[in-house]
């Protein structure tokens, strides 16, 4: 902005003043005019991504972009938003990019870098893996070169996001540390909401890793960070994360107890994707521990409308799923099937695969409980499927890490080849011994797995010759009480006959042939349950009989 000066009697200097006003307002005036839409923008991007992208559009065209970088860049990254809770990646990375670029040619760093790692974080969501390391030290190495310690933390913390992923939990905990080390020395400085991340980080680390005791200190430690800096937004996340860890400590009653206050944080905030999971966590919890199904049911539905205002297609997926169990132990089977369908329309909508898995899983299992052979087979089968994708995409990432570290160690090698010759054979043979040992160690994942698969189809060929078994048990039955009928029937018919053989008085004439074809007719029926028996078993035979019509409508009559 000008710095005025005070105006003295010098015209030309009132002159060259008032010039220099009217391009000021000519030049920041369109700028000032299209903040207010941008805000909008800002407002409504959470809840209404497509109606934030249209404002965005729109502020792209306008003239006011053209003529200051810095607001375009913010247009970009607010795109790159956008884009993301669409759930649209690729298009979220190219407007990261762009507004990465462009803060860069405004010299504004500090927002580049903030760009660089949200692309570095979309990138590690959709598998990028090598291109998610190289924004990510990127960024890093732009932080230490403007020595911004906030900036670092930030990098350090995708750092630590990207080791996460990938499951080097080791480094991970490392780069965790060390961030925690640094804020712990100059804690006013930064914003709670990094306090917050570092802790909660730290937490989702130690519970994979095992350490339940350490994760539930940070989580605790997360959740007052919340709110001494009034991050209320957070809680319900952080009480969900507690009453999953009292969870698989079978500590049910601590568990509830923070599932429903994950609720009643959500319920305060009013934040529709946390009150639609709280909900299906609840119902979730109510049915993995054999309560009401009622109750169960009841916050499922609460749920729901919530997830799909969010458009949590992997959740609403779930729910559809659990309604289905819910009214299955209800016994109303025509509505578990419709929940069902429902979970299965939505399987392709998203790649959460663990997801789907796992609520395949439970549905397989209670349909079987419940006699839906015929569904427990088939949603199986799809599990089956999906594991195989799961179990391809975590081979190809971990020989993707094996490849990585080759190269990098194979780097190193070349280095230290130019310095020493004889040094760089002793590390050439320690490379490969460690290439072996991580291939050996590969193989026998990829064992494991192909033992984990094998034991489940043992399982599903079990089950289904049960299924058999009980069919044939039917079809036996089946056949041996026509047997055991058709015989006294066979003595009535001969009796019949032969009373038929006798003299018989007229009027008894006439009762013995209804007699005999009612006989006859109870006969037919037994042969014909008989021959539904043999369809069951494969055996039956069609044979030409003739027979005569005309008798066959008089007796009819």
């Amino acid at each position: 902005m000008i710095q005025f000066e005070e105006m003295d009697s010098n015209p030309k200097k009132y002159w060259t003043l008032l010039l220099l006003i009217i391009l000021n307002v000519l030049l920041v005036s369109p700028i000032l005019a299209n903040l207010e839409p941008l805000d909008s923008a800002k407002n409504i991007l959470i809840e209404n991504p497509e109606g934030a992208l249209e404002i965005l559009l729109d502020l792209e065209a306008s003239p006011a972009s053209k003529e200051a970088p810095q607001f375009l860049g913010e247009i970009f990254f607010q795109k790159g938003k956008a884009y993301n809770r669409i759930g649209n990646y690729e298009k979220t990375k190219e407007q990261l990019d762009k507004a990465a670029e462009t803060f860069r040619n405004s010299s504004d760093y500090k927002k580049a870098i903030e760009a660089t790692l949200y692309a570095g974080d979309i990138c590690l969501r959709i598998g990028k893996q090598n291109e998610a390391l190289a924004l990510i030290e990127s960024a890093m190495k732009e932080a230490d070169l403007h020595n911004d310690t906030i900036l670092i933390v930030k990098s350090k913390i995708s750092s630590s996001h990207y080791y996460y992923q990938y499951a080097d939990y080791h480094k991970a905990l490392k780069e965790l540390y060390e961030i925690e080390k640094i804020t712990e020395i100059s804690k006013k400085e930064f914003p709670g909401k990094i306090l917050l991340n570092i802790q909660n980080d730290l937490g989702n680390v130690h519970t994979v890793s095992d350490n339940k005791a350490q994760a539930k200190i940070h989580y605790k430690k997360a959740i007052e960070i919340c709110k001494e800096f009034k991050l209320y937004g957070y809680l319900s996340a952080l009480y969900f994360n507690l009453g999953n860890l009292y969870f698989y400590q079978d500590s049910i009653k601590n568990a509830e107890h923070h599932y429903f206050k994950s609720l009643e944080a959500a319920e305060q905030y009013k934040i529709p994707s946390k009150l639609g999971f709280s909900n299906m966590i609840i119902g979730d919890f109510l049915l993995a521990t054999n309560q009401s199904e009622k109750k169960a049911h009841t916050y499922l539905m609460k749920g729901l409308p919530f997830l799909i205002e969010a458009k949590d297609n992997g959740n609403i997926c779930f729910t559809y799923g659990l309604l289905g169990i819910a009214q299955l132990r209800q016994g109303n089977k025509s509505n578990a099937v419709v929940q069902f369908q429902n979970m299965e329309n939505l399987l392709t909508k998203h790649s959460n695969y663990a997801n789907n898995s796992e609520i395949l899983g439970r549905v397989s299992k209670s349909c079987y409980e419940n006699g839906l052979f015929d569904l427990a087979y088939y949603y199986q089968n799809i599990n089956q499927e999906i594991e195989k994708k799961i179990y391809n995409e975590k081979s190809q990432k971990e020989l993707l890490q094996l490849r990585t570290n080759y190269e990098t160690n194979k780097k190193e090698i070349q280095i230290d080849a130019l310095k020493k010759e004889n040094f760089n054979q002793s590390l050439i043979g320690s490379l490969l011994l460690l290439l072996i040992a991580a291939l050996g160690f590969f193989t026998y994942i990829l064992w494991r797995q192909h033992y984990r698969l094998r034991e489940k189809n043992n399982e599903l060929n079990k089950a289904k010759l049960m299924a058999e078994q009980l069919a044939k048990a039917k079809t036996d039955f089946l056949a041996t009480m026509s047997h055991e009928i058709r015989t006294p029937m066979n003595g009535v018919i001969g009796m019949v006959n032969i009373l038929n053989d006798e003299n018989t008085r007229p009027d008894q004439k006439e009762n013995l042939d209804i007699l005999k074809f009612s006989a006859d007719n109870l006969l037919n029926l037994i042969n014909d349950i008989l021959d539904l028996a043999k369809m069951d078993s494969g055996k039956i035979e069609l044979e030409k009989q003739s027979f005569d019509l005309k008798n066959h409508f008089q007796n009819s009559k």
